[in-house]
């Protein structure tokens, strides 16, 4: 399955952050619109949509659906932090300036986010 990649993500409205952080976190912080929208997929929010707020034998329905997108997020999260770990000092350098993930990096989170789904 080919990863999304017919649109570019776009670059978070206030950078740089105004204080120093480290890459890790910067790379999150220009990744985090894009993880959000990419760990809801369309099923989630039909799940959500249609559970309501009845009851169910675990809690709410929609609580479940809200865990399963916050397991999701989280997946993307580590791999965000395991993909900022193979950036380039040149990537660091335009990742601290602009904001900007190369192109392989949104190609492989997908890839990565799903094996972080998979662990037990």
């Amino acid at each position: 399955m080919q990863p999304n990649v017919s649109r570019a993500p776009r670059r978070p409205p206030s950078w740089p952050p105004p204080q120093r952080l480290r890459d890790e976190r910067l790379a999150w912080l220009a990744a985090r619109a894009e993880a959000q929208r990419r760990s809801r997929p369309w099923w989630l929010t039909v799940l959500r949509l249609g559970a309501g707020a009845r009851p169910s034998a675990h809690g709410f329905r929609r609580d479940n659906a809200n865990r399963l997108g916050s397991h999701r997020l989280q997946c993307y999260g580590s791999a965000v932090d395991q993909l900022s770990r193979s950036l380039s000092a040149a990537e660091r350098v335009t990742l601290r300036a602009t904001g900007e993930l190369p192109p392989w990096f949104w190609a492989d989170l997908d890839e990565v986010a799903k094996a972080h789904r998979r662990r037990p």
